[in-house]
């Protein structure tokens, strides 16, 4: 009487764990659709970006400029990179920060540049915000550099 018992709790505890299972793995799968689809749209409109801002740190020295061509130039100029997705980045003390926004608007597009050749993305319209990481060869990386920073005056 006891085994009997005992086997259909048993057999109880692992139709709930494998019902269980299940539901997590659909869980999880639609949660990963959902992500994807997010990383594929555009939250800011380009064509809207009617500012710049570039920061390089540890200095401080900052530029900013709300020349509407000055201003889509630059950001068709850091689209241009080969960026490689990556999942190992690293940080470093001397980045750029370049920041293109909708003058008066909370929405921005912002690329942290790291003098090691990894680059955050990030693309932030109020209440939705998108994040990636990415690896880029320094040497193409210096010579987008010096033309985006070609004519500038860092304050």
């Amino acid at each position: 009487m006891e085994v009997a018992c005992m086997s259909k709790f048993l057999k109880a505890m692992l139709m709930v764990v494998v019902i269980f299972g299940v539901y997590y793995a659909i869980d999880q799968y639609d949660k990963k659709r959902f992500a994807d689809a997010i990383q594929t749209l555009n939250l800011v409109s380009e064509n809207q970006l009617d500012k710049l801002s570039i920061i390089k740190y540890p200095d401080l020295q900052t530029y900013q400029s709300f020349d509407y061509t000055e201003v889509q130039d630059s950001y068709r100029l850091l689209n241009r990179l080969d960026l490689q997705e990556t999942k190992r980045f690293e940080t470093s003390e001397n980045y750029i920060k370049i920041r293109f926004s909708e003058d008066g608007a909370q929405q921005f597009i912002e690329y942290l540049i790291y003098d090691n050749g990894n680059i955050s993305r990030a693309e932030d319209a109020i209440a939705v915000s998108k994040y990636a990481y990415y690896k880029v060869d320094e040497t193409k990386l210096n010579e987008i550099q010096t033309t985006l920073f070609a004519g500038k005056t860092f304050e």
